[in-house]
């Protein structure tokens, strides 16, 4: 299911772009069908016609996802469908060009553009199955909240309670300081609550989660900030029990977790701000 920030990206990238590439509509596929039946033209354009409109749209649908700013898990899987199956389209097509090629049906500088398509195909789903793997991780350190209590019971998490009245955290002195300290900006891997937060029902309002190894000098140099301005954190070693994944420092108390009326008041706010009009009560009968 697409998500609101998804959907609002997707918007505003197809108006900006005009699509991507020139997909033909349902109308003209089917002009040229009957043009084919009249035997005006042969059946191997409409074809090909069928064979451009598909891979215009998977290419809209690849850097769709791909340059979406909150990617969920499942949308990754239609990410890497989509980027497979665009690589397969170009390669076909290469092909295809290749025997034209042969037959003397096209010259050979003709293959240049097929080729080039091709690499980028290549790059996109490299580029898919990385960012795959990065929400994969996103998705590994949200859900190890859930376990807190496992996670402390074998020393692989602890909280700081801090101060409950100063876990608001100028985030934007820790970041200053951090940068002071090591030369880069602090790696911030969550701000505030995200889509994938709500999906797995956490609210992440005004938490962060820096993506440091709590045990390693900058996560020591972040928790003794954190200490000193007495801001609560979690410090998680691990995401999850047995596995040395998702390492990270939590920022702030832990999430709230997301019942079922607060999640339909921020289902209400995602409608509002889509300008989705709520249905009308069904008729009495």
């Amino acid at each position: 299911m697409m998500t609101a920030t998804g959907l609002l990206f997707g918007v505003s990238l197809l108006a900006q772009t005009g699509g991507l590439a020139p997909a033909l509509s349902d109308p003209e596929i089917e002009r040229l069908r009957a043009l084919v039946e009249a035997g005006v033209i042969p059946r191997a354009q409409l074809a090909k016609a069928q064979q451009d409109a598909d891979r215009a749209r998977l290419e809209v649908l690849v850097r769709r996802l791909l340059q979406q700013p909150d990617l969920l898990p499942d949308q990754t899987t239609d990410l890497l469908r989509a980027a497979a199956e665009l690589q397969k389209a170009e390669f076909e097509a290469l092909k295809r060009q290749q025997e034209l090629i042969s037959i003397g049906a096209a010259a050979p500088n003709s293959l240049v553009d097929f080729r080039d398509r091709l690499t980028f195909a290549d790059k996109q789903l490299d580029l898919a199955k990385t960012r795959a793997r990065l929400v994969e991780e996103q998705a590994r350190i949200v859900s190890a909240e859930g376990r807190l209590d496992e996670l402390i019971d074998e020393e692989l998490a602890f909280w700081s309670e801090g101060d409950p009245a100063q876990w608001d955290a100028d985030i934007l002195e820790i970041d200053a300081m951090y940068f002071a300290e090591f030369g880069k900006p602090l790696p911030i891997s969550a701000a505030g609550s995200t889509d994938l937060h709500v999906s797995m029902g956490f609210d992440h309002t005004g938490r962060f989660d820096v993506a440091v190894r709590p045990d390693e000098l900058e996560g020591l140099f972040l928790m003794s900030l954190l200490e000193e301005w007495d801001i609560p954190y979690i410090a998680f070693l691990s995401a999850v029990p047995g596995q040395a994944t998702g390492p990270h420092i939590h920022v702030g108390p832990p999430s709230l977790r997301i019942d079922a009326e607060m999640m339909a008041k921020k289902l209400k706010e995602l409608d509002e701000l889509l300008g989705v009009q709520a249905p009308a009560p069904a008729p009495e009968q």
